[in-house]
């Protein structure tokens, strides 16, 4: 993939900790919107319900800010959370290091070479797509472990073509096409709440 793709990409994600009883949880987080004094994230909700810690959610952006979301600022539905960020009082987001996620608006094909990035490792695993229906996909990507639920799965252009949902074979993904209903519900929810 070219390098510049990849320097975008990289700044498409962001990195979640989840504080439980048990420990932390990471997760990948994608950017869906951008400006100056917000953004909005979506990532798998798996491990997102359940024992939370008070304040245990925190997003790393690539840009090195550090945001703790209010519990007001995030919402679950369909599987996906949806987490708005602010970055701290009186300051901006440095949105020449962040950048929103491309969404392509082809259907998958048969064979189409698709990545998945893990921005945890700050990996990119090539594959192919082996199968698909009407909302989701096969691929054949490499994973490592349960923190690559809710990677980015993209195309050669690095646009985004489906959300990773499983880490053992034969791995799936959401089509980004099944995704965009339930990311629309989650942000109307979330501007409603203030």
């Amino acid at each position: 993939m070219d390098p510049e793709v990849y320097n975008d990409i990289r700044k498409c994600v962001v990195r979640i900790a989840i504080g439980t009883p048990a420990g932390v949880l990471w997760r990948n987080g994608i950017i869906i919107e951008l400006d100056l004094v917000f953004a909005f994230i979506v990532a798998d909700a798996r491990g997102f319900v359940g024992n939370i810690v008070p304040n245990g959610i925190t997003v790393y952006f690539p840009s090195e800010e550090i945001i703790n979301p209010l519990p007001k600022h995030f919402y679950i539905e369909n599987g996906l959370i949806g987490i708005i960020c602010h970055p701290a009082y009186n300051t901006l987001f440095h949105t020449g290091r962040l950048k929103v996620f491309n969404m392509c608006n082809q259907p998958v094909r048969m064979s189409q070479e698709v990545h998945v990035y893990d921005g945890l490792s700050e990996r990119l695993t090539p594959g192919n797509v082996t199968r698909f229906n009407v909302s989701e996909f096969c691929h054949n990507c490499v994973v490592i472990g349960n923190a690559t639920f809710g990677a980015p799965v993209i195309d050669k252009n690095g646009e985004m073509v489906g959300m990773n949902h499983s880490h053992q074979y034969p791995l799936t993904a959401i089509k980004i096409s099944a995704l965009q209903g339930t990311i629309r519900n989650i942000k109307n929810t979330l501007w409603a709440r203030g």
